[in-house]
């Protein structure tokens, strides 16, 4: 049973992405700088929201290591995961990885070369999904081997989200005429 404090986080988890659509479709809303700082409030609030949750949900009960031996399996998913979103971070910096290329600030050359670009399509979404794999293999798992489907749950919502920013950042900010590698 799902319990009734996890459905406030669920808007915060969806929304930055749906900003990310609502930009994407028409950048003339609003500035650069303004989105991008919109964009990070909306991230911080997510991150907050959910790490309080997975807090006081998870670790004050389960205690921040892995519960089970299962549990392990998520360290290296998460260490890949934010080594692409630090890789993307170090390619593009911070004006390009927040609508750089839907507003015309990075050149699209940037990103199709180099690390993480050469390694995975979309990193920083991969990234992104590779971490919340791991966190959710971690505290995902109870010690009594049963499946915590709260968090399971905010995952899969996390998830489905970054599924979401992809199709919409290929349909809307990739150009057509560039492929992605």
């Amino acid at each position: 049973m799902l319990t009734s404090n996890m459905h406030y986080i669920i808007p915060f988890i969806c929304a930055p992405n749906l900003f990310y659509f609502i930009i994407c479709r028409n950048t003339t809303i609003i500035s650069f700088q303004l989105s991008t700082f919109f964009c990070i409030i909306l991230r911080l609030c997510s991150m907050i929201t959910t790490g309080y949750w997975l807090k006081i949900n998870i670790i004050d009960i389960y205690g921040f290591l892995p519960a089970t031996n299962i549990g392990w399996i998520g360290i290296p998913c998460i260490i890949y995961g934010q080594a692409l979103n630090i890789g993307v971070y170090m390619t593009l910096g911070l004006v390009g990885v927040y609508y750089g290329k839907e507003f015309g600030v990075v050149k699209n050359e940037i990103y199709y070369t180099g690390f993480p670009f050469s390694v995975i399509s979309q990193p920083q979404y991969s990234g992104s999904i590779l971490t919340i794999i791991g966190c959710t293999i971690i505290w995902g798992i109870k010690p009594d081997y049963t499946i915590n489907y709260d968090l399971l749950t905010l995952s899969t919502t996390a998830i489905c989200s970054y599924i979401f920013s992809i199709k919409v950042e290929n349909k809307y900010a990739v150009p057509k005429n560039l492929k992605i590698s």
